[in-house]
């Protein structure tokens, strides 16, 4: 058995969005491999050997385009297998409980209780193959923004769930979750495995929010990317009730220009946008009656 890379030398500055970029293609893995000496990395991401990302050139001419580069400097993408590895075991030598904002413990399965800070939340998380770990900048603003918010606002969905790490933290607070989704099917088997581990129970489905009912939301939670909330708006629109939240991360610094405009003329007022270097995460309101 073999994985499909794909390889590219990519700017220090844009791996983090590049990552971002394919995280929706089910990546199995990422390796950064050298240092170019240019300001560049080579980065190798891995997939299931069977499903090749859609439209991958025309993807990264878009991500370089919208973040300044020239066609020049679009690099070339090279396809290549390599045989399988225990992934898992490799992440876990790496990976062990950390906290987030004031309230969060981030603790894997394997780690004994010793180990927890028992004055934190703790989000029991194993991310298998779904997007989620925690260690992600756009992952942590969401969490630290569920702090400051009124756990009584109202019913909650989590758009585009992955290793359900939002929706227990929002439960393990007092939020009611309403429904938590994601397109891909096989990242809902980590979520639900996820919530059993924390004690959590929440509606969780493979979809997307047209699948929800119109007005059933107080706070939505979306860690996208820009490109699939500008997409989503509308809908986000439709299922949130008046003067409700969104909470939107997944959003580059060098997009959030473009972004604002589009937000208020949904029908959008921008509360607070916060940043963690080059990611930005937005919570709005929605205007109207």
């Amino acid at each position: 058995m073999s994985w499909l890379t794909m390889t590219v030398d990519v700017p220090e500055e844009l791996k983090d969005a590049f990552v971002g970029e394919f995280s929706r293609d089910r990546i199995l893995g990422v390796w950064e491999k050298t240092a170019l000496g240019n300001q560049r990395i080579e980065l190798v991401l891995y997939f299931d050997e069977a499903r090749t990302p859609p439209l991958v050139e025309a993807r990264v001419g878009r991500l370089f385009e919208r973040n300044g580069y020239p066609v020049s400097d679009v690099p070339e993408v090279r396809f290549g297998t390599e045989e399988r590895k225990d992934w898992v075991r490799e992440w876990r030598k790496g990976y062990s409980s950390f906290s987030i904002g004031e309230r969060f413990q981030v603790v894997p399965s394997w780690e004994t209780a010793a180990e927890i800070d028992s004055g934190r939340i703790v989000l029991g998380i194993d991310p298998g193959l779904a997007f989620g770990t925690g260690t992600h900048e756009t992952t942590q603003l969401i969490l630290e923004s569920l702090e400051s918010m009124e756990t009584d606002s109202g019913p909650l969905v989590d758009l585009g769930t992955g290793s359900g790490i939002l929706t227990i933290a929002a439960a393990k607070l007092g939020f009611t979750v309403e429904a938590a989704c994601d397109v891909d099917t096989d990242a809902l088997h980590v979520t639900r495995e996820n919530l059993r581990r924390n004690g959590v129970s929440a509606p969780v489905f493979a979809g997307s929010i047209d699948a929800l009912r119109t007005g059933c939301a107080a706070v939505v939670l979306a860690n996208l990317t820009c490109d699939v909330i500008l997409n989503l708006l509308g809908e986000i629109v439709r299922i949130l009730m008046p003067g409700g939240i969104a909470v939107l991360s997944g959003i580059l610094d060098s997009q959030v220009a473009a972004l604002r405009e589009t937000i208020r003329s949904e029908g959008f007022e921008i509360r607070r946008e916060v940043q963690r270097g080059e990611w930005v995460a937005m919570k709005v309101s929605r205007r109207g009656n």
